[in-house]
């Protein structure tokens, strides 16, 4: 199988604050990190409550995280409630891993410069101890 990514994962194990458009907020681990996106380990309770479209959190679906040092979004279209409230994101692959655990890959979407700097030293320094596969 040929790798697709275009950007290399590290492993990212932390708790990390997520929030849906609706006002939802959770306390999730974190898994892997990349220049791009994150992943994120939650339970059934937290998908659930994340779907914007059906019953679970699908792929699209937007939501904003909170990881540490890395800037609130700022942007226009973000819904008020959401706003202010951590790094913008969009589902891209829920995979359920058991009855109660899901894997949840995530994009951020359009982050501006600061929180651009900020992901890639969180990035670096998860690469100075683990690279993911």
């Amino acid at each position: 199988m040929q790798e697709r990514r275009l950007f290399p994962r590290y492993q990212f194990t932390q708790p990390v604050g997520v929030h849906g458009p609706d006002g939802y907020r959770a306390s999730v681990q974190s898994c892997e990190i990349s220049v791009s996106g994150l992943g994120l380990t939650m339970g059934r309770a937290a998908v659930t409550a994340l779907a914007q479209g059906g019953t679970v959190l699908t792929p699209g679906d937007r939501l904003w995280v909170s990881l540490p040092g890395v800037p609130d979004s700022a942007v226009d279209d973000v819904p008020a409630v959401a706003a202010g409230r951590g790094l913008d994101c969009k589902a891209v692959h829920v995979r359920r891993l058991a009855l109660d655990q899901y894997v949840v890959a995530v994009a951020f979407v359009a982050p501006d410069a600061a929180q651009q700097r900020a992901i890639a030293e969180l990035v670096e320094q998860a690469s100075q101890t683990h690279l993911k596969p």
